[in-house]
């Protein structure tokens, strides 16, 4: 029982390892993206970055660290004579469900961890409007063209030119 414990907890620290590394991987491939940000929005697309990936590695962090204080509780299974399971320090079964829930918490973390992080290009898609995007080019239709036509009585050159 111990050691299936051990080797889950094992498991589960190299997993949480690693996602640590995909989180700093991740995070350093975002500077491809934040170079074609435009230059007034680079620093709050750096700013959602740089706190999406903190919190991620506080969270990953701090769940580490609780599983490291569970897991002295497996290493004090056997420290003494056990006689029944009621006996020892920590339920076992108890243990094992925190470890899969962990575990399996963990495997929606990456793909969670990168949906946060493609919300932050949010701030690189947003452009300054400039004078010839606020006014839309009118484009008549023939419809159009020959009510004008009659209303003003000019010809189609002059009805052309007037909506340029």
């Amino acid at each position: 029982m111990k050691r299936t414990l051990l080797r889950k907890f094992t498991r589960y620290h190299k997993k949480a390892l690693f996602f640590l590394n995909d989180i700093s991987e991740a995070t350093r491939a975002t500077t491809t993206v934040e170079k074609k940000c435009p230059i007034r929005s680079r620093d709050t697309y750096r700013m959602c970055v740089r706190h999406v990936s903190k919190q991620c590695r506080v969270i990953t962090k701090s769940l580490v660290t609780s599983l490291e204080k569970q897991r002295h509780d497996v290493d004090a299974f056997t420290e003494a004579a056990i006689c029944n399971v009621s006996a020892m320090k920590a339920d076992p079964v108890q243990l094992i469900k925190t470890i899969a829930m962990e575990d399996a918490a963990l495997e929606f973390a990456l793909p969670g961890f990168l949906r946060l992080l493609g919300a932050c290009s949010v701030y690189c898609d947003r452009f300054e409007p400039t004078a010839h995007w606020k006014k839309p080019k009118r484009h008549m239709s023939d419809q159009d063209l020959v009510i004008k036509h009659f209303l003003t009585r000019k010809n189609y050159e002059q009805l052309v030119k007037g909506t340029l």
